[in-house]
């Protein structure tokens, strides 16, 4: 709260749970704010937050996000200003490239001012797919029902880790893992 205060009260503003009835006057006071006032005040905080030890925002699934959520990662990403803060956001191209919110432009343009670097993930391997298989379901000294299990698997969600951890979570809460190859 104490950081909110300090660097973004218009966010604070917005989070009544964290402030007392008798706090409620001054923080109307200060008016209706900007967009770019509310942008560099989060960014503030979170540069406060991040003042004593680095700080990794993980941001999941941005193809989904709102423009305004877009903008501020651009905002804290174009500051001149060195900041112990990184922004890791997980999009699937794919998506992001028919998303109407802009995130192929930004990461565009953002990769081309030395902003951001696109890491592009490729579909797991059938290595990959094995491991997971062992330290997920286990093999209790038989390994052969996962490497038999492991390519069928692979050719079934294409390497796509979310389909697959998906249908091997369903396998274990059914207890097929050694059972059969049919539930895939």
């Amino acid at each position: 709260k104490e950081i909110l205060a300090a660097h973004a009260p218009s966010w604070l503003a917005q989070m009544p749970s964290l402030w007392r009835a008798s706090e409620r006057r001054a923080l109307e006071a200060r008016g209706r704010p900007t967009h770019e006032r509310v942008m560099r005040e989060l960014t503030h905080a979170i540069e406060a937050i991040a003042s004593d030890s680095p700080l990794l925002l993980e941001l999941e699934d941005i193809h989904w996000s709102d423009e305004s959520t877009l903008d501020w990662i651009g905002h804290a990403a174009r500051r001149p200003e060195a900041a112990k803060l990184m922004i890791l956001g997980t999009f699937r191209p794919a998506d992001a490239a028919t998303a109407k919110t802009g995130l192929a432009r930004l990461v565009t343009e953002l990769t081309l001012h030395g902003c951001a670097r696109e890491i592009p993930l490729g579909p797991l391997g059938l290595e990959a797919v094995e491991s997971y298989l062992s330290v997920r379901l286990g093999a209790n000294g038989n390994v052969r029902p996962l490497r038999q299990m492991a390519p069928l698997l692979l050719e079934r969600t294409g390497g796509n880790p979310l389909f697959m951890t998906s249908i091997v979570n369903q396998l274990a809460q059914q207890g097929a893992a050694g059972r059969t190859l049919d539930a895939i």
